[in-house]
C-alpha cells in the first residue's frame, strides 16, 4: 500500500532510533511517501516480530475511506 513504510530490526543495520526517540526515515523513503519535515505519521509497533510500521496521513485517509464505502448504508 502506498505510504505504509514497514521497519524491521536487523543486528548490522546502518540505522537507529536517534537518542531522543526519533526514528529517521532515509532520504529515499521520504521522498517515495512524499513526506516533508514536521509531517505527522501514525506508527504501530509489534515486538514480538521486532517489526514497526508507518502510516502516512494519505494512507490512512485511503484506508478510512475504504472501510466508509464498504458499510452498508443506513436505511
Amino acid at each position: 500500500m502506498p505510504g505504509v513504510v514497514m521497519v524491521s530490526s536487523r543486528a548490522n543495520g546502518t540505522e537507529a532510533i536517534a537518542r531522543q526517540g526519533h526514528v529517521r526515515l532515509p532520504a529515499r523513503v521520504r521522498h517515495a511517501c512524499r513526506l516533508g519535515c514536521g509531517d505527522r505519521l501514525l506508527m504501530a509497533a509489534y515486538p514480538d516480530r521486532d517489526l514497526l510500521l508507518i502510516y502516512t496521513m494519505a494512507a490512512l485517509d485511503m484506508m478510512v475511506l475504504a472501510h466508509a464505502t464498504a458499510m452498508p448504508a443506513a436505511a
